[in-house]
């Protein structure tokens, strides 16, 4: 799905500029509930697949392919970025707690319940936000199955819990915007959406409903740029807004499709989680060390940002995308078969 691949590098840039123009008014962190949406959707849909095919989800085998595809990247950023916290008004402890926090995937939480610096890794929070959706909604997608519920009450109840989730986050969300409790109705309803996919009629997955939810999305984003509202209504608009977007981009065709579809769009898209890890340690830390006007750090860091992100995608990504299936494949394969009569090869003293 390429033009999901597009989405993902318009919400990357969204973020990219309110994190190069801190004090502007750009709603660009809108951005990361793009990420958000996708994520539940695509999660959703690889995960009924499997319980399509084996009647069952295998949890461990899921949570080995994340854990694989996403900690050697993250891992590079953080050995990077802490060796320089010199840079910082800081101490080495503190980058050392700061690490272990973005490399435990707690940062939403301490930045809701405590006043800490994160630093270079204050952006982990959405990733923190992400695993801790990995480890839970499988498990829960899982009981609902096999409890054989049916899909409109898994639908309804997904839904609901979104709800109240983002009903939580209008309340709240301009005093705590780091809630995963109120953070998670983007990702939820990006799952309800994709139980849902198959009943839903083809109008509510055609390009007309996408441009239109394309045109409240932008509405959000003005709206909150204008000061018209703050992030705490523009986020639940902007969820709403770019459901139907991520449905069409999954289901449909046309000129929204071929447009997010284009390859350098789908190029910045595939390095769009690279490019996040990297943009704002690298932001931060030009900031600290240049003296120049916002623009030329914006530039410098989009330069710096997407070579480190290109590095990462061939040296750190690929490799470890390749060794995820090799691993596979040998857990898939058969155990060889013992041949009647037969005796072991002895190799080097030990049996082969």
């Amino acid at each position: 799905m390429p033009a999901l691949d597009g989405l993902r590098a318009a919400a990357v840039a969204l973020v990219f500029v309110t994190h190069a123009f801190p004090s502007s008014a750009f709603p660009g962190g809108l951005g990361v509930d793009v990420f958000f949406v996708i994520s539940g959707f695509l999660i959703t849909r690889i995960l009924l697949k499997q319980w399509r095919e084996h009647l069952t989800i295998g949890l461990k085998r899921f949570w080995l392919t994340r854990l694989i595809r996403l900690y050697p990247p993250l891992i590079a950023m953080v050995i990077v970025f802490a060796a320089l916290y010199a840079f910082l008004p800081s101490t080495g402890l503190h980058s050392a707690v700061n690490a272990t926090v973005a490399l435990t995937h707690t940062a939403d939480v301490v930045a809701t319940v405590t006043d800490q610096d994160l630093g270079y890794f204050a952006h982990t929070w959405s990733l923190a936000m992400e695993e801790q959706f990995y480890l839970v909604w499988p498990v829960v997608l899982l009981l609902m199955l096999q409890t054989n519920l049916r899909r409109r009450w898994m639908i309804a109840l997904t839904v609901l819990v979104a709800g109240a989730s983002l009903t939580g986050w209008v309340l709240t969300g301009d005093q705590l915007p780091y809630n995963p409790l109120t953070k998670a109705g983007g990702i939820l309803l990006g799952c309800a959406a994709a139980i849902a996919l198959e009943y839903l009629p083809t109008a509510l997955t055609g390009q007309t409903l996408a441009w239109v939810g394309a045109a409240v999305f932008t509405a959000a984003c003005l709206g909150e740029s204008f000061g018209w509202f703050t992030r705490s209504v523009s986020l639940p608009i902007a969820v709403l807004g770019i459901l139907p977007v991520v449905l069409h981009c999954a289901t449909g065709r046309g000129s929204l499709v071929a447009a997010l579809s284009w390859r350098p769009v789908v190029s910045l898209g595939v390095i769009s989680y690279a490019l996040y890890l990297w943009h704002y340690p690298v932001l931060m830390l030009l900031r600290r060390v240049v003296p120049a006007d916002a623009w030329i750090i914006a530039v410098l860091g989009a330069a710096v940002s997407l070579a480190l992100a290109a590095a990462t995608r061939r040296f750190v990504e690929q490799p470890s995308l390749a060794w995820r299936r090799r691993l596979l494949a040998r857990r898939d394969s058969p155990p060889p078969q013992k041949v009647p009569g037969t005796v072991p090869e002895a190799v080097g003293g030990r049996v082969a």
